[in-house]
């Protein structure tokens, strides 16, 4: 179990910093997210939901938030 958690931390990491360096795109969304991390749609649908209980929408939507809020 705490291997499994490891590797979805690992991911998390990669999808946060996947997204961070999308965010000027305004097209950027869970479609090309999940292409560029060689996963389904569904998966990273069910992966975030499990890890954070935020959609890959609203998970995007937060980061771009946080970004524009420092700036």
């Amino acid at each position: 179990m705490i291997l499994l958690f490891r590797s979805w931390k690992i991911n998390l990491s990669k999808v946060a910093s996947e997204i961070e360096t999308h965010l000027s795109d305004e097209n950027f969304g869970v479609e090309q997210l999940a292409k560029n991390l060689f996963m389904s749609y569904s998966q990273v649908q069910r992966k975030l939901n499990a890890l954070i209980g935020l959609s890959p929408n609203l998970f995007i939507r937060h980061l771009r938030l946080l970004k524009a809020k420092e700036h």
